[in-house]
């Protein structure tokens, strides 16, 4: 496992401005993310500062925010309170939070979920901006807040989006829907996954998978999906999602994702 004080500079090094550390369960030494960022806090400042780097975090995938327990739910949502707290202290500028319920769908009807998630991430919102970080709720496929359910999370909560380009396309939006969503709601989007993958058509359904394959190698159209943000005055971040601990790869993507940019810049620049 590539740890910090390894990725930091490496991702420095590459040109990247920022960094998404993930805040899994488990850390290495099978301790809470949280417990292992905050046990390591001031060399990662000191690491994160010496690359002249900012820093993102990823909370952890699997809090239920939505269990049809309250007392469990309440249990998540003070977990990630304390996930918020280790990312204030390491000075994160965003913080990116699935929908996660284990309510299951055969039981449990949709919308009273989906208003569980909903109550839950605005509490966690009004918590994380009084810790100075902004809350992006990420779109998951096959969960309650696919993409095609993010009208109701716009109108019910002030909580900024992350734009999961992969799940996206999992869930059957492809890049002319993609751009229309970012045209329409580019306000709400603070922050974009930029997730490549590929269309397997056998024994698929046609969908891509969540394989996030080195930018550049799958068969997404970034600039198509991209396209209402280039040139324009939004000022929201990207992270490339590559699935591998091979920098070779991290340095392809990193290259081929910004000649697709200057390319389009170019282009919106001579229209």
């Amino acid at each position: 496992t590539m740890t910090y004080d390894k990725f930091i500079p490496a991702a420095s090094e590459l040109g990247f401005e920022y960094v998404e550390i993930m805040m899994p369960y488990i850390a290495p030494g099978n301790e809470l993310g949280r417990e292992y960022l905050s046990k390591h806090k001031e060399n990662i400042s000191t690491t994160l500062e010496s690359a002249d780097i900012d820093v993102q975090v990823h909370l952890p995938h699997a809090v239920d925010i939505a269990a049809p327990s309250e007392q469990i739910r309440q249990a998540g949502i003070t977990e990630l309170k304390d996930c918020l707290d280790v990312a204030s202290e390491l000075d994160v500028d965003k913080a990116v939070i699935h929908p996660t319920s284990s309510a299951r769908k055969r039981t449990w009807d949709d919308d009273i979920v989906r208003g569980w998630i909903l109550d839950s991430i605005q509490e966690l919102n009004d918590y994380s901006e009084e810790c100075g970080v902004e809350l992006c709720m990420e779109n998951i496929p096959r969960s309650r807040f696919t993409i095609a359910d993010f009208d109701q999370f716009f109108a019910e909560t002030d909580c900024s989006m992350t734009l999961d380009i992969g799940h996206a396309r999992i869930s059957g939006h492809d890049e002319t829907q993609l751009a229309e969503f970012l045209k329409e709601h580019h306000d709400r989007v603070s922050h974009v996954h930029v997730n490549d993958n590929k269309q397997f058509i056998a024994g698929n359904g046609g969908q891509p998978a969540d394989d996030h394959v080195p930018t550049g190698s799958g068969d997404t159209d970034f600039a198509q999906i991209l396209e209402p943000l280039v040139g324009s005055e939004w000022l929201g971040t990207l992270s490339l999602e590559v699935q591998t601990q091979n920098l070779d790869y991290i340095a392809v993507s990193k290259e081929q994702f910004d000649e697709m940019l200057r390319n389009a810049e170019n282009a919106a620049q001579v229209q």
